[in-house]
């Protein structure tokens, strides 16, 4: 019965540590898409500008 309690704190872990590390890719994954659409905005302000 230990055993089992055991393994499934572990199991639970795994997950969160998992479930961080999904999190952390899909954070990053928006932080570049929101710094490229800024830098595409940026890029066509100053296309109007030199217009």
């Amino acid at each position: 019965m230990a055993d089992r309690i055991f393994a499934s704190v572990v199991n639970q872990k795994t997950v969160t540590q998992v479930q961080l590390q999904v999190l952390t890719i899909i954070a990053a994954q928006v932080a570049s898409v929101i710094e490229a659409q800024i830098g595409v905005t940026v890029q066509s302000d100053d296309d109007l500008i030199d217009i």
